[in-house]
């Protein structure tokens, strides 16, 4: 699955397109079904680590070690509200928050 990452580090938007792979690329109904909670949550923090390594911040800004348990509980928070949602959007949108809330 092919998806378009928009990173707004500067006036001009950047777009990465992003080849995903594992549960990201299934419903949040799917992605976390008890069968797949290790899966979903190691999926979740490599996600917010690839995230972090693009974004070219530095370790003070790095989303992911502001929370306890590295945002995993945040994804779940939106998947659970939007079961339909694919994951990697609610992984996106939860990093997004994440790091406005801790800039």
């Amino acid at each position: 699955m092919m998806i378009l990452i928009a990173l707004a580090a500067s006036p001009i938007l950047v777009v990465h397109p992003v080849s995903l792979q594992g549960v990201g690329t299934l419903r949040c109904e799917e992605a976390m079904k008890p069968e797949r909670e290790l899966e979903f949550d190691s999926w979740v923090r490599g996600y917010f680590s690839g995230r972090n390594s693009g974004a070219g911040k530095g370790d003070s800004s790095i989303v992911g070690s502001k929370v306890r348990g590295g945002g995993v509980a945040e994804v779940r928070q939106l998947c659970e509200a939007e079961p339909a949602t694919i994951a990697a959007g609610a992984a996106e949108r939860a990093y997004r928050r994440i790091a406005a809330e801790h800039r």
